[in-house]
């Protein structure tokens, strides 16, 4: 068993911290006891970039191998650049569009 709390917080981003972070605490079936928590931050980014990724690649599927691609993604955090790997790994992406509040965060991603 197992539960997944993620806690919005937008002032992280100030602190240079995660806007979403997560944590997974896995809990025996049987007795109910603690056997694992988990920082899950990284995983929870990972794991909706790669169902955006696969969507993605569904939709391009019939579309020729050479063709152009921009991707546009909005946020330059963790969810954005995991999004941004996930999409180039499975469409071929010719041009990636950042929008992002701050536009030097976008730059450096």
């Amino acid at each position: 068993m197992g539960i997944k709390v993620v806690s919005p917080r937008a002032g992280n981003a100030k602190l240079n911290k995660p806007t979403c972070p997560a944590t997974i605490m896995l809990l025996d079936a049987e007795t109910g006891e603690t056997s694992a928590v988990v920082a899950a931050t990284y995983l929870t980014a990972a794991r909706t970039a790669a169902g955006s990724a696969l969507a993605t690649e569904m939709v391009y599927s019939s579309k020729s191998a050479d063709e152009k691609n921009t991707l546009v993604v909005f946020g330059a955090g963790l969810q954005g650049e995991l999004h941004i790997k996930a999409i180039q790994h499975l469409v071929n992406v010719t041009k990636v569009v950042i929008v992002n509040r701050s536009k030097e965060r976008a730059e450096k991603l």
